[in-house]
């Protein structure tokens, strides 16, 4: 009997740091958060964000008290099995990223979540949606890979690298977003200089590493601000969200939202009846 092409990790979690040497293909989902570092490289999981790790690479993971993770890790060869493999070569390796997968993913793992769960997953099953699910990704890593062919570099080998470099920028900036972080933090995950990242960087992604890092720092501040039941200050969501002063955060937000945090609070306070 052949061993299964992937196998499935679903607990939760009361708090653990550990590490892998040796990392299988995997995508892993969180209900909480996580953080993983890929040597200077750090990445966040959780809600939307998904992250897809290539075979071998080694990294280091923390994960939040009260976090339930969901993994999918498939076996050494799986590639060559997928049908949009076959022209895209035997040793396809993904652009490793935190990622938000479409609505496809998000369900095939769902099924797959249900079914592990109910003890209802029988090896064939999971041979069969274990593919489909790396068809997908194939496909969605494609398109990562389209975005990167407007990059500036003298080959298709160093294009690659460099995509690769700056996927790892803006995951750390996005996992450091809420506390002190600047354009070197990016520079030394990446191992680019910060004027050659920020070029790069504008031309991938359509925005400045600044406008990633306010990005996140404005939908937590929201989250908070409006949540019913929290309740928080407009002095402590300031402090939770990175900035050092209210007038700055202040103006922040109102540029970004088109309202104040107060009056953000103030829904938060009273419930938004557009949620109900």
């Amino acid at each position: 009997m052949t061993a299964p092409l992937a196998r499935l990790l679903n607990e939760e979690s009361f708090g653990y740091a550990g590490e892998s040497a040796f990392g299988a293909l995997s995508l892993k989902t969180m209900r909480g958060t996580a953080h993983y570092w890929t040597g200077q490289a750090r990445h966040r999981v959780g809600g939307e964000r998904a992250l897809l790790l290539n075979e071998g690479t080694s990294y280091r993971v923390e994960v939040e008290p009260g976090t339930r993770s969901f993994c999918i890790f498939l076996n050494p060869g799986v590639l060559t099995l997928a049908p949009l493999a076959e022209d895209a070569g035997a040793h396809l390796r993904f652009l490793e990223r935190t990622l938000t997968p479409p609505p496809p993913i998000w369900a095939l793992l769902g099924t797959l979540r249900t079914r592990h769960e109910a003890r209802t997953l029988d090896p064939l099953a999971l041979d069969t949606l274990a593919l489909r699910l790396l068809d997908l990704l194939v496909g969605e890593d494609r398109e990562a890979w389209r975005a990167a062919d407007g990059l500036p570099a003298l080959s298709p080998a160093r294009r690659a690298e460099l995509a690769r470099r700056l996927f790892r920028a803006r995951d750390t900036l996005d996992a450091l977003a809420l506390g002190p972080v600047g354009l070197g933090d990016a520079a030394r995950a990446s191992g680019l200089s910060p004027a050659h990242l920020a070029r790069g960087y504008a031309r991938l992604f359509g925005e400045t590493p600044l406008t990633t890092v306010t990005r996140r720092r404005m939908a937590e501040a929201r989250r908070l601000l409006e949540e019913e039941g929290l309740g928080l200050p407009v002095a402590e969501v300031t402090w939770r969200v990175g900035y050092a002063s209210v007038t700055t955060f202040t103006a922040a937000y109102a540029r970004w939202h088109g309202q104040t945090p107060g009056w953000a609070r103030r829904i938060g306070e009273v419930g938004d009846g557009r949620r109900h």
